[in-house]
C-alpha cells in the first residue's frame, strides 16, 4: 500500500516557497529602513573628519 501523495508534497513545497518569499521581503525592508536611519544619523552627527582637519589647518595658518 505505497501511496504517492503528490498533492501533499506540492502543497508543502508551495508553502515553503511562500514563507521564504515573505521572510525575504520582511528582512529586505528591515535592512533598508535600518540603512536609512543610519544615513540620517550620520548626516546629523556633525562635521566630518576632513572638515575638522581643514578647520584646524586654517586655524594654524591664521595663527602664524
Amino acid at each position: 500500500d505505497s501511496v504517492l501523495r503528490i498533492g501533499t508534497f506540492i502543497n508543502a513545497l508551495i508553502s515553503l516557497v511562500l514563507t521564504g518569499i515573505v521572510l525575504f521581503a520582511i528582512i529586505k525592508s528591515y535592512n533598508k529602513l535600518k540603512a536609512r536611519q543610519q544615513a540620517e544619523e550620520d548626516a546629523s552627527a556633525g562635521p566630518s573628519e576632513v572638515e575638522l582637519l581643514t578647520e584646524i589647518r586654517d586655524a594654524l595658518k591664521a595663527r602664524s
